[in-house]
């Protein structure tokens, strides 16, 4: 299973699954001035059939991302439909804006990954896999890991860096499309940025 951050078999979940959101203990706070991007978005879509919801914070030059996969059925909010989740991503980094030609720039490179299993067979193939190095890993107990040295299939996709473009219609913030890995729009670099923007936005702003 591959959980591909929005820059990315599930079994039945918990009965007890832990809050979503408002249980990090990193401090977010911001290193620059504020930009159009500030501020709090969030979405939720069909991940390779696996529904990802993604909420990203804008602090200063910092951002910070939850990625939370369901079992089923996206919630109709950030904090709806917590019973069914089954593993929790969060990212946090240091975003950039910038201009190129006639569109406006976002970069970003990721500093820490932090990994919470919420569901018990997640959990189990997470320790049978050592992902990240570990064989510990259970329900509700997150891991810090570093996104660079994490060897597991949760990250095999992950870009530690990313070159893209972005824009912002009214409340509603689109990324460009990414291509395949090698092309000439995968992002790895400053000379490959995506050139389109697709038909959905990325996030939408809370």
């Amino acid at each position: 299973m591959v959980l591909c951050l929005a820059f990315a078999g599930c079994a039945k979940p918990s009965e007890n699954p832990p809050e979503l959101f408002g249980v990090t203990d990193w401090k977010r706070e911001g290193s620059g001035p504020a930009t159009h991007a500030e501020g709090k978005w969030w979405n939720c879509k069909e991940n390779g059939g696996t529904p990802l919801m993604t909420e990203i914070e804008f602090v200063g030059s910092n951002f910070y991302l939850d990625s939370t996969l369901f079992e089923s059925g996206c919630p109709s909010t950030p904090s709806g439909n917590s019973d069914s989740a089954i593993l929790r991503v969060e990212s946090k980094g240091a975003f950039a804006l910038g201009i190129a030609g006639e569109r406006e720039t976002f970069d970003t490179e990721i500093t820490a990954l932090r990994i919470v299993p919420l569901d018990s067979a997640i959990a189990i193939n997470l320790n049978k896999s050592k992902a990240c190095g570990f064989s510990n890993w259970s329900v509700g107990k997150s891991k810090t890991v570093s996104p660079t040295s994490c060897q597991s299939p949760l990250t095999e996709n992950l870009m530690v860096e990313s070159f893209n473009i972005f824009q912002i219609v009214e409340n509603n913030f689109f990324l460009g499309k990414i291509g395949r890995a090698g092309s000439e729009t995968d992002a790895t670099s400053p000379e490959t940025r995506p050139t389109e923007f697709p038909d959905a936005p990325t996030w939408v702003r809370l």
